[in-house]
């Protein structure tokens, strides 16, 4: 077969989703879901930034959709969370005008940073390969995808998870359909050739032009993949090219 044929595109061979308003979350912290490594015995958790504890509860949900899912050892990790950090940098911000520097735990730095996340999945799970965070503002769906795909294409790991969390209105707003949530996507990504039925992530030259095209928010595309539709998921870039699922 030839490969070259599938050089801007890769299969989607599997996904999680989870979702949870703060005090579940609080409770995902202790217990995210079943199939946890032994790894997960130690706490890891119990500092982590609430995108971090919702994202493992999507990965955990989505190991038993992929093919062959242990081991992950040689697995990449990319990590595009929709401002990840901000409670927890709030929090030691107010601890340290309280207390000074004594007041602010040094765990809160590795915990709150956009790699945390990433960095995060790849101990829980014992990955060796890249693991890196991307975007963390309005365009994360873009930016995870892309940078997603072009690791998998560049690196060729056995396969790549990217991972996407955000709030749809975070705590403290006012949500007209009740406590606020969030959600949490976990996509794993691999080669087509060993999943040639599966739904592809592709990359092509955009066929119209928008001079500011809209970010996509992760409703969106968790419903896309939860009720495939017969047209394909898209995300036009601001640079010629656009994202596609199908």
């Amino acid at each position: 077969m030839d490969d070259s044929r599938h050089t801007d595109e890769c299969a989607i061979v599997g996904f999680g989703t989870a979702q949870a308003t703060l005090p579940e979350i609080a409770q995902l912290r202790k217990d995210p879901g079943p199939g946890r490594p032994s790894t997960m015995e130690f706490q890891v958790l119990k500092h982590a930034d609430e995108h971090t504890v919702l994202a493992l509860a999507a990965m955990l949900n989505g190991l038993s959709a992929v093919p062959g899912s242990a081991p992950f050892a040689e697995w990449a990790v990319v990590a595009a969370p929709r401002w990840p950090g901000r409670f927890g940098t709030a929090t030691a911000i107010e601890r340290y005008r309280a207390d000074g520097a004594r007041g602010v735990s040094p765990l809160a730095i590795p915990n709150v940073c956009l790699h945390s996340l990433s960095g995060t999945v790849s101990l829980v799970f014992q990955m060796r390969g890249p693991n890196f965070g991307v975007g963390g503002g309005l365009a994360s769906i873009a930016d995870g995808l892309l940078a997603g795909l072009g690791l998998q294409l560049e690196h060729q790991p056995p396969g790549t998870w990217v991972i996407f969390s955000e709030w749809a209105v975070e705590p403290g707003q006012v949500d007209a359909h009740g406590e606020p949530r969030a959600r949490a996507l976990a996509l794993a990504l691999g080669p087509v050739t060993q999943a040639p039925s599966a739904r592809r992530l592709r990359l092509r030259p955009t066929r119209s032009v928008s001079p500011k095209p809209a970010c996509p928010r992760l409703p969106g595309l968790t419903d896309f993949l939860l009720n495939p539709a017969t047209t394909p998921w898209m995300c036009t870039l601001d640079w010629g090219m656009e994202l596609s699922i199908a």
